[in-house]
């Protein structure tokens, strides 16, 4: 029975696992997103290229935990999102 309730943990999209990767996701791809962008560097720009690919909603996390995460975490999404891409635009400017 103990292995029977610990798949359905797992497969629970708000589980505390599913969350916090959901955030840590997030976090990793907001970064990389905007560092390939503004990345002086070819070979780190290159390197943030492939990390954001890996960081990809398919390949990390699932579509289906992603859609249901954004909607209940709209709001916390939406400012952790401005906030690190904020951040990562204020340490990658121009001197």
């Amino acid at each position: 029975m103990n292995n029977l309730s610990s798949l359905i943990g797992d497969l629970n999209p708000l589980s505390q696992g599913n969350v916090l990767l959901y955030w840590f996701w997030l976090m990793i791809y907001s970064v990389t997103l905007v560092a390939t962008w503004r990345a002086h560097r070819s070979m780190t720009r290159f390197l943030c290229l492939v990390l954001n690919t890996i960081m990809g909603v398919n390949l990390f996390i699932s579509w289906s935990i992603t859609k249901v995460l954004i909607t209940t975490f709209w709001l916390p999404t939406l400012l952790m999102s401005l906030a690190v891409i904020g951040t990562t635009f204020y340490v990658t400017r121009e001197n």
